[in-house]
């Protein structure tokens, strides 16, 4: 009651010099207003010509920790993400063993993209496991990025690229061909689930992703290209004894068909590149719109 009377006081006194008083409202604002005031509402024309700088080929990043951690948990350390990487993780293992074994055929196995992409997979999830179980237990340094860590960048980008290079080129060019892989529980596993689930990791973890980084999983389907090349020419040869590994990739009967392959893999690595890096963007900018939405923010006019 004090309070009150002395601010009606304040406003019924005549202010001196008759300068008129002014009193400074409180707006509560929402978590996107937030996002616009501190300037957090995504850039296109600037961000991209920020990506497009030639040291973003580099894989430096701070904080270090951001590797080790998802991007939803408010602490420190989190035991459902350490939970979540291994259960992920674990995936990737069980699966990979299944179709190894389901589909060896006296190590054909070993010669497609598919599988290259599959265990690729499993490497960048179980290494991510690995990280997070050291950070969790305070076995790791925060601080300094070595090579560990550079490696899982590119291990894990590369197999997220791929995942999903893989899955649309099996489903548009693939499968039209051979129609019969279709319904093949493999086959949606290799060519759907692999993808599906590589995009649900990154909306979960904290690290970035960078456009120009599509060079690495860029590098991967090029050592794969000389490889066909070389099985081909070594006459290696696929299921029934065929002379090619992909139908699309008969270096013998349809060599522009095999480099038509190629150049659309190439268009499309970058182009999940970009898809990838904005999906990216999507999820820092709803965790800072989520985080800022659950306090209130003031600001005085």
């Amino acid at each position: 009651m004090e309070v009150a009377g002395c601010a009606r006081r304040l406003i019924s006194t005549p202010p001196a010099n008759n300068l008129a008083v002014i009193i400074k409202p409180t707006i509560r604002l929402t978590g996107i207003d937030t996002m616009r005031q501190k300037g957090c509402w995504p850039n296109f024309k600037t961000t991209l010509s920020e990506q497009f700088q030639l040291e973003n080929i580099r894989l430096g990043h701070y904080p270090v920790e951001d590797f080790y951690k998802s991007q939803w948990q408010s602490a420190d350390r989190s035991f459902w993400f350490l939970l979540y990487r291994w259960c992920v993780a674990g995936f990737y293992i069980a699966a990979g063993i299944a179709c190894a074994i389901a589909l060896f055929d006296n190590a054909r196995f070993f010669i497609y993209l598919t599988d290259w992409g599959f265990i690729l997979c499993m490497i960048a999830t179980t290494y991510g496991a690995v990280l997070t179980t050291l950070w969790h237990f305070d076995r790791v340094d925060g601080v300094e990025q070595g090579w560990s860590i550079k490696i899982f960048w590119i291990i894990h980008w590369s197999a997220l690229v791929l995942s999903c290079v893989i899955t649309l080129m099996f489903w548009t060019l693939l499968l039209p061909l051979e129609p019969s892989l279709g319904g093949d529980p493999y086959n949606i596993l290799q060519h759907a689930a692999n993808s599906i689930v590589m995009i649900m990791d990154h909306f979960v973890v904290a690290f970035p992703s960078r456009i120009l980084h599509f060079i690495y999983p860029l590098a991967i389907g090029m050592v794969y290209l000389l490889f066909s090349l070389i099985y081909y020419f070594a006459g290696g040869t696929g299921p029934g004894g065929v002379s090619f590994i992909y139908p699309i990739l008969d270096w013998g009967e349809s060599p522009l068909m095999a480099c038509l392959s190629v150049i659309v893999a190439v268009i499309c690595s970058f182009i999940f590149a970009f898809i990838l890096f904005w999906l990216y963007k999507l999820r820092v900018y709803l965790y800072k719109t989520f985080a800022n939405a659950q306090k209130p923010h003031t600001i005085h006019y």
